[in-house]
């Protein structure tokens, strides 16, 4: 994929944050399958922006006060590929109700309300929006955009006895 870093921002709250552009300039995306997460596109795209942060880092102090190489950032880097208590899997990804769009297995326009999405396929579009940095630590901020579910309802859970 290809991603550019933009110039280093501060935010309101103080926090520095470096804009990710696509091609075209929009933020660049990942449209997924029927799943319940992906996470070798995760892992690559933090070994690409670890790639890309040292060599930023090395053209502007601000980033990290000095010159990183890639293992370095990625030992700071914060994934969005989390492990649960359980041992489990998942990604960890920013969704706003009120701006994401729904859709039905048909295409067709949900309206915009809560759903309990535990358990339901569904295809996601993902803008990466940008890269976060804190005095030890950086991640990508991925921002659902698009939720498109496999059924209506979530699986109804079957008695095991």
């Amino acid at each position: 994929m290809a991603m550019q870093l933009g110039n280093i921002q501060t935010n309101s709250k103080g926090g520095k944050y470096l804009p990710l552009r696509g091609q075209g300039g929009d933020p660049p995306t990942w449209k997924s399958e029927w799943l319940k997460a992906a996470k070798s596109f995760f892992l690559e795209v933090e070994d690409q922006l670890a790639a890309q942060l040292s060599e930023h880092s090395s053209r502007d102090q601000r980033i990290f006060g000095k010159f990183l190489q890639p293992e370095d950032v990625k030992q700071r880097m914060v994934s969005a590929l989390k492990v649960s208590t359980r041992g489990t899997q998942f990604l960890k990804l920013k969704l706003h109700w009120e701006k994401v769009q729904l859709w039905g297995p048909a295409g067709e326009e949900i309206p915009r309300q809560p759903l309990d999405l535990q358990g339901c396929h569904c295809k996601l579009r993902v803008e990466l929006r940008q890269v976060w940095l804190m005095t030890s630590q950086c991640g990508v901020l991925a921002e659902i955009t698009d939720v498109m579910l496999q059924q209506q309802e979530p699986p109804k859970p079957s008695c095991p006895f």
